[in-house]
């Protein structure tokens, strides 16, 4: 009979690779303050003989097989993420690492992951990645889209993805943004200028906080709040 942990995680194949999701997913670099060996442990990084919990692999069909009537297992896709690979069962031991640091650990998996986690004794799961509505404000705002930090991986369809939900916006307004990419660390996607712009600034700001952009992107609230500490409280 299979042993299952406490969590389990899907994860998506990296964009244009096949069949290797598992060794993406485990040596991320983004995979910070742990790392998955082999033998079926997590380590910490700083530490080579310090074990902080066990895990292992999972098929799909081992999912399915196991919870085929499980609520979770529903998922409106995000037509900008790869097929799920499989799954990263875990659970961590004791009372290590903080609840802090668990928190810390498994963010960066739901980024590297893109995928749902879910507490199997309770049911309960986060999504890493989910469609969210933004005021037109966030498009012209060095800060907007929580820094930038919602959006997904570079990639051409993605990017062009969301140009072109900002453009119609806009358009709709009878107005035309001038686009420059910003090499920066903050939101990416803003408009330089407007054509026009007197006239039209002074109809964006008339209706920048009521006219919606509804994106996908990282389920930045839930992983960075409230929801991912909760999950991991057991």
């Amino acid at each position: 009979m299979t042993q299952w942990y406490t969590y389990l995680l899907a994860v998506h194949t990296p964009p244009g690779k096949k069949g290797d999701g598992f060794s993406a997913f485990a040596q991320s670099k983004h995979l910070l303050y742990c790392r998955f060996d082999p033998d079926g442990f997590i380590y910490l990084y700083t530490s080579k003989d310090h074990a902080i919990g066990q895990y292992r692999f999972v098929s799909c069909r081992e999912v399915e097989e196991a919870f085929p009537e499980a609520l979770w297992q529903t998922k409106d896709p995000c037509p900008y993420v790869e097929h799920v690979q499989g799954y990263v069962n875990w659970e961590f031991w004791e009372q290590y690492p903080s609840i802090n640091d668990r928190v810390d650990m498994v963010s960066n998996w739901l980024y590297t992951s893109k995928g749902r986690l879910i507490h199997l004794p309770t049911a309960q799961y986060l999504d890493a990645v989910i469609q969210q509505t933004f005021p037109l404000e966030d498009c012209w705002s060095k800060w907007g889209f929580y820094d930038g930090d919602f959006f997904l991986d570079n990639d051409a369809i993605y990017d062009g993805y969301v140009w072109d939900i900002i453009k119609a916006a806009l358009y709709k307004l009878g107005l035309t943004p001038v686009i420059k990419p910003f090499g920066t660390s903050h939101n990416p996607f803003r408009i330089n200028q407007l054509e026009n712009p007197e006239r039209s600034w002074e109809i964006f700001r008339k209706h920048r906080d009521e006219t919606l952009l509804k994106l996908w992107g990282y389920n930045i609230k839930a992983i960075r709040g409230q929801e991912l500490k909760e999950l991991l409280m057991d």
